[in-house]
């Protein structure tokens, strides 16, 4: 995966690789949920170890798996 992605993300290409809207990178960012972030300056980045690490808790080997995260959230 290390050469899918560059070492040092910005939002709007962490949005293009998870496919997921730039507005739902931002919503984890405030609920805590999505992928380990910094600031560089006022600019929001994301470290390519951050990500592999949040892909890596966010597979699920059943419909299950991610139910059972929905509930504890609650």
């Amino acid at each position: 995966m290390q050469d899918a992605i560059p070492a040092i993300l910005t939002t709007e290409q962490l949005s293009n690789f998870l496919l997921v809207p730039i507005n739902t990178l931002k919503r984890w960012r405030c609920e805590g949920t999505g992928p380990s972030f910094f600031h560089a300056g006022r600019s929001v980045r994301y470290r390519r170890l951050d990500v592999e690490a949040y892909i890596e808790r966010s597979i699920c080997r059943s419909v299950l798996d991610g139910m059972e995260e929905m509930d504890a959230a609650a």
